[in-house]
């Protein structure tokens, strides 16, 4: 006897045995040259509570000292879906720079809680060093996510640092 599992489009009747995300699937059984047997209602297919945290939008190239581009921070289960319920408080820091002593920093707050499962911080500074920088998403007890590509916090600086010589004294 052999099982198969369905997604399919009602709408359209398109089915498909790619399971990787919740939904409703059929079930359809088949053994040697009998009918085929499906089932008459949906197998909802659900992988519970959020285990890890992802950064579905990267942040952007920052200048020094200025407001990045939003990062957005999903809670997903083991099969990739947001975790809708989820409402816990989700913090960025952090976790890779140049040089110690960096800031990350916001308007409103670097942690915020989700709003079905999702977090999204729209006025980050980042304060530091020339350099690649990454971010990281923590929440209770996720699986920490992490920016997947550097920041690259470029070379325009909010100070001067330029050496002048005072001509009141030549």
């Amino acid at each position: 006897t052999a099982y198969e599992i369905y997604q399919c489009d009602w709408s359209s009747d398109v089915c498909s045995s790619d399971l990787g995300k919740s939904g409703n699937y059929k079930l359809e059984a088949t053994s040697g040259t009998l009918v085929a047997g499906e089932t008459a209602d949906n197998i909802v297919l659900s992988y519970g509570d959020a285990t890890h945290l992802v950064v579905s939008a990267q942040p952007t190239t920052a200048a020094n000292g200025k407001v990045m581009g939003t990062v957005t921070v999903q809670a997903q289960d083991s099969g990739g879906n947001v975790d809708e319920s989820y409402t816990a408080d989700v913090a960025l820091a952090i976790s890779a720079q140049p040089a110690s002593g960096a800031t990350l920093t916001s308007a409103t707050a670097t942690h915020k809680g989700a709003t079905a499962g999702v977090a999204s911080f729209a006025d980050l500074v980042l304060t530091g060093k020339s350099g690649n920088y990454k971010l990281e998403a923590t929440s209770g007890t996720l699986v920490a996510g992490e920016t997947a590509d550097n920041i690259v916090l470029d070379r325009k600086s909010t100070r001067l640092n330029s050496s002048h010589t005072d001509i009141s004294r030549m």
